[in-house]
């Protein structure tokens, strides 16, 4: 089964579980607008523009506009199906809003493979962010992204991924397993619904933090480091440098 078919008989179900799945489920998506609060706190993100990657059912987008309502959101996703619910997660949002709080919201949706979409469209974005999707890439296909996503941000832009990432040695990545899946079961998950999330996870390419962090400093991006981790759930981000201040010219007589 293809990624993109697994996903996409996932739509109508992926959310319920999400809290289930993610053990850490508060804590790994609350850093994500936490580590935008500096760049966005003041008014509540007027005017800002966040490209979110892989975006699915539009969660994270979702938790980022719950905090800065006035954020310009771009969703992109390779399943029709994960951004059609993801359609009616924001107009079930605007119709309990209220006509004029939905109309301070803005969310775009495009179907297609960031992988080759030109990131540049739209932009250039004050952020950049994924959820649980960039995992799914080769280690040469991640540095890739990560080189297009520093281009497509405008100076000071940052890029925050919320992710799943590699143990440091197959001897921790197998008790990180164990243990995960010793959490789901405690948590209430049936065993076919954990089979179904182990089908999805054939398509997992994970790398360790430290390996993607390496990445993004070699495609240019600075301030790069680990916000939030709890065992494979890990959330780190970079920014892209803005240009250098004019330096003061003194007149001519």
């Amino acid at each position: 089964m293809d990624i993109l078919t697994a996903f996409g008989r996932a739509a109508t179900t992926y959310d319920a579980q999400r809290r289930i799945l993610i053990p850490c489920f508060d804590a790994f998506y609350g850093a994500v607008p936490a580590i935008l609060s500096p760049r966005l706190a003041p008014d509540s993100g007027r005017g800002r523009r966040v490209l979110d990657l892989g975006a699915g059912t539009g969660l994270l987008a979702a938790v980022l506009l719950a905090r800065y309502p006035r954020l310009a959101v771009t969703l992109i996703d390779g399943s029709p199906d994960m951004l059609e619910q993801a359609g009616q997660r924001f107009a079930a949002l605007a119709a309990a809003d209220g006509p004029e709080a939905a109309a301070s919201k803005e969310v775009a949706r495009i179907v297609g493979d960031y992988r080759t979409l030109d990131l540049r469209a739209g932009g250039p974005w004050d952020a950049v962010v994924s959820a649980l999707s960039i995992h799914h890439l080769t280690d040469a296909e991640k540095e890739a992204l990560y080189g297009r996503i520093h281009d497509a941000l405008a100076p000071g832009g940052i890029f925050v991924n919320a992710d799943q990432v590699a143990a440091a040695t197959p001897a921790l990545e197998g008790r990180m397993t164990v243990d995960w899946e010793d959490a789901v079961r405690a948590a209430g998950l049936p065993e076919a619904d954990l089979e179904a999330a182990r089908t999805r996870m054939l398509h997992d390419r994970c790398a360790t933090a430290e390996a993607q962090l390496d990445m993004l400093r070699r495609v240019g991006f600075r301030d790069v480091d680990v916000w939030f981790r709890d065992r494979q759930f890990c959330v780190f981000a970079g920014t892209r440098a803005e240009p250098p201040a004019a330096v003061p010219q003194p007149e001519s007589w």
